[in-house]
């Protein structure tokens, strides 16, 4: 990984981290609001919502590609370098690996034409 690379997930990481904390905290809030009375309409929608951030932001890894992994990428495909090879090197998941291929040939035919 880039130090590009490693700094844009450092930061998503810790935006991810507040957002998930602010949800906790949201809950809590509600959590403590609806012990003494009935939530209204707007509050039950912010608890759901609260409660599906806290649960569902770890499940999904995001990447984010630079130019130079997009360049070493497709170099590693012309090579025909398997893609779990592939993605070891670039220190993504198999699946984020062919997708991104997959993108970029989208894109290349897309601009060729």
């Amino acid at each position: 990984m880039t130090l590009t690379h490693q700094a844009a997930v450092a930061e998503a990481e810790a935006e991810r981290k507040a957002r998930r904390q602010n949800a906790v905290e949201t809950v809590a809030q509600l959590d403590a609001l609806s012990r003494q009375r009935a939530l209204t309409t707007d509050e039950t929608k912010r608890l759901s919502r609260a409660i599906y951030q806290t649960r569902s932001q770890g499940e999904r890894q995001r990447y984010y590609w630079t130019g130079e992994m997009d360049r070493e990428l497709l170099a590693m495909i012309r090579r025909k370098t398997a893609f779990k090879v592939i993605a070891a090197t670039l220190g993504v998941t198999l699946k984020a690996a062919q997708m991104r291929a997959s993108r970029l040939r989208r894109s290349e035919v897309v601009d060729g034409c």
